[in-house]
């Protein structure tokens, strides 16, 4: 008697290295500011942002946010992977929502 089970359902998925991940993510968004700015200067911060916050530095040396950025730059950047359903507009349009704008 031969067995025609499908067992492909109970074996275990291969874990995604989420740190490996991240930190691929980083170094893409990196090079399109890079290139998009025409400058070398964004990279990944050590630690991918958590420097700042689990080292005592002086302030000026201390790095917020997933990339280091030029001196002028006006923003902090975190970035997020995974979350295909939100984007920036749908986090503002249910801020508005909210507060029944």
């Amino acid at each position: 008697m031969e067995d025609n089970y499908d067992i492909s359902a109970l074996k275990k998925k291969k874990r995604v290295n989420s740190k490996a991940k991240g930190s691929t993510f980083e170094r893409n968004i990196a090079k399109i500011l890079n290139d998009r700015f025409n400058t070398s200067e964004f990279s990944r911060s050590p630690g991918s942002g958590a420097f700042a916050t689990t080292h005592t530095l002086p302030e000026h040396l201390k790095i917020y946010g997933d990339l280091i950025t030029p001196q002028n730059f006006k923003y902090c950047i975190e970035c997020k992977k995974g979350y295909n359903k939100e984007n920036l507009y749908s986090f503002l349009l249910s801020l508005l929502l909210i507060n029944d704008y």
